[in-house]
């Protein structure tokens, strides 16, 4: 497995993460489309922000074995991004007035 499969399989975790937010609020109005694109980027923004405490896949990879725990570190933080991103975006727009 190589950084950029760990960096993809993330990007994923991310949409999934955006995608699951209906999941736990069952009145939403947010796109599919939107959730994609905003998990994506809640992903990508909380690896970069958080790539310092050392779970980024070159960190993963370090030892030229994958570290299982800072792997399911990686996914989680990436999942995590993705809701979160689309929580915030759902708050903004009700805070707006678009929602």
């Amino acid at each position: 497995m190589t950084a950029t499969v760990i960096a993809l399989l993330s990007i994923w975790l991310g949409i999934f993460g955006g995608l699951s937010y209906s999941l736990f609020n069952k009145n939403t109005e947010i796109y599919y489309i939107k959730r994609i694109i905003v998990g994506v980027f809640g992903s990508i923004f909380f690896i970069k922000a958080l790539s310092k405490l050392g779970f980024t896949p070159f960190d993963i990879l370090a030892n030229g074995s994958i570290s299982i725990p800072l792997l399911i570190l990686n996914f989680t933080v990436s999942f995590l991004g993705g809701l979160v991103a689309v929580f915030v975006l759902r708050k903004v727009e009700r805070k707006v007035g678009f929602g």
